[in-house]
């Protein structure tokens, strides 16, 4: 049993993993790790702020030292969560292989509040989803280990796994994604009510510098 507490007005990174072209590109299978993990990425980015926390885009798409350049964006401020998008890959297969989300390694404060996070993710992922378990694991990647803020590197699926990309759904996992973070569900704001033989008429308010206005 997973408790999901909200957590309001965070300062989130997102950083969609690797650039699109030149050094750092990401990897290639079934479908492009660069253009997968943007599409989830930006929805996630729109969905965050639509609930009002505050993003910072931490993406580089074009870089000599893009993991440097990523880090710098996110230490620029104060993050509550700094979290890296990117896809698996090993070897083409018709299997499926899972999803699986790391954290740094080494020993810092607040590293079980961290992993707690970084497990939130996951099982979001994985109840959402429906893929593979692959857990919560440690490494030493650079952007977990440079970036000051709590982060989280999230695999989303293997790229060369014809199984896992069958289950990818852009606005399913970025609503996981969404859940994981800040322990709620998201919810899209509801659509005006169709109009049955009445007129409607809206009323739109605003500060302006001209008073004809």
């Amino acid at each position: 049993i997973y408790i999901f507490l909200e957590v309001k007005g965070m300062i989130i990174g997102i950083d969609m993993g690797h650039t699109l072209s030149g050094a750092g590109t990401g990897a290639s299978g079934f479908v492009s790790e660069t253009q997968k993990n943007r599409e989830v990425g930006n929805r996630l980015i729109a969905m965050l702020r639509e609930k009002g926390h505050t993003v910072i885009n931490c993406t580089v798409d074009t870089s000599s030292n893009d993991l440097y350049d990523r880090t710098c964006k996110a230490n620029a401020q104060r993050l509550d969560l700094f979290v890296s998008l990117h896809l698996n890959a090993f070897k083409t297969t018709e299997n499926p292989m899972g999803v699986e989300t790391y954290i740094y390694n080494g020993a810092y404060n607040g590293k079980e509040a961290n992993r707690a996070k970084a497990q939130a993710i996951q099982s979001a992922l994985v109840q959402d989803i429906g893929w593979i378990d692959r857990k919560v694991k440690e490494a030493n990647y650079y952007v977990l280990r440079e970036t000051v803020a709590p982060a989280v590197l999230v695999e989303l699926g293997f790229c060369d796994s014809r199984a896992d990309m069958n289950k990818w759904n852009t606005e399913k996992i970025a609503a996981a994604l969404f859940r994981g973070i800040t322990g709620v569900a998201y919810t899209a704001p509801a659509s005006a009510p169709a109009p049955s033989g009445n007129i409607y008429y809206r009323v739109c308010v605003g500060s302006y510098n001209n008073k004809q206005n």
